[in-house]
């Protein structure tokens, strides 16, 4: 049994590189989602202490926080549920402090690995490549700066400040990214690590690679409908 799931397992990875070299195709954009692919946005910055905050800047405008965002630990999910308040000033206050928290969340953490080789090659082959993310185009500059990495990015789509109901499932900012390059979305593949990235690429007509940067993510992935599925963004650089 053991040898028979072990022998699975290995047929299974080289099918999996063979598929991840066929979404990521040999040309055209290539865009990344920013929170996973290319660095853990909140990995040394408490993301749960962050929603809390965003909770209370609500309470104290006078929204009335229901009792799923109470216990809610991620701080884009309680952006989401503030544009849903009557008040649209409570919104542009939480983003405003989502934004100063995710630019200081971003000065704390590192590259993903393999990242820095996919724009380094995505650069010498010269395929266009965006940031196409849920987090703010700010945060996202700034880490880019900080890590000597924007010059290899031709284009950063963050979210679309006062408009958090276009954040990703919807598929907004991934025609964006395809816009910003003049490209066929079906020439385009989109690199993310969550069901959201998944179903936004899908909704946008974009080839999808998922990274299963996390245990149990790679079936959700696969179920998702992603093209391909990774554990490794070096993976997908050695596929370029």
């Amino acid at each position: 049994m053991v040898r028979l799931r072990v022998e699975h397992d290995r047929i299974r990875v080289r099918t999996v590189t063979d598929t991840l070299r066929e979404a990521i195709g040999s040309s055209g954009p290539i865009l990344l989602d920013f929170d996973g692919p290319i660095c853990g946005v909140f990995e040394n910055y408490s993301a749960w202490r962050v929603a809390a905050q965003l909770r209370d800047m609500a309470e104290a405008s006078g929204a009335t926080i229901p009792e799923a965002i109470q216990s809610e630990r991620d701080p884009l999910a309680v952006l989401s549920w503030s544009a849903t308040v009557a008040d649209p000033s409570i919104a542009s206050v939480v983003e405003s402090t989502l934004i100063i928290e995710e630019t200081k969340a971003v000065r704390t953490a590192q590259a993903t690995p393999g990242v820095v080789e996919i724009l380094r090659k995505a650069d010498r082959l010269a395929r266009p490549l965006a940031v196409v993310s849920n987090n703010s185009s700010d945060a996202i500059n700034v880490f880019l700066k900080q890590a000597s990495l924007d010059g290899y990015v031709w284009a950063v789509i963050g979210r679309r400040k006062g408009h958090p109901e276009l954040m990703k499932p919807h598929p907004y900012a991934v025609l964006d990214a395809a816009d910003e390059f003049s490209a066929n979305p079906a020439d385009c593949v989109f690199v993310g690590d969550s069901l959201s990235d998944i179903e936004a690429g899908r909704a946008a007509g974009v080839r999808t690679v998922g990274f299963a940067n996390r245990a149990g993510k790679f079936e959700a992935l696969i179920e998702s409908g992603a093209d391909a599925v990774t554990w490794s963004m070096q993976e997908i650089a050695d596929c370029l």
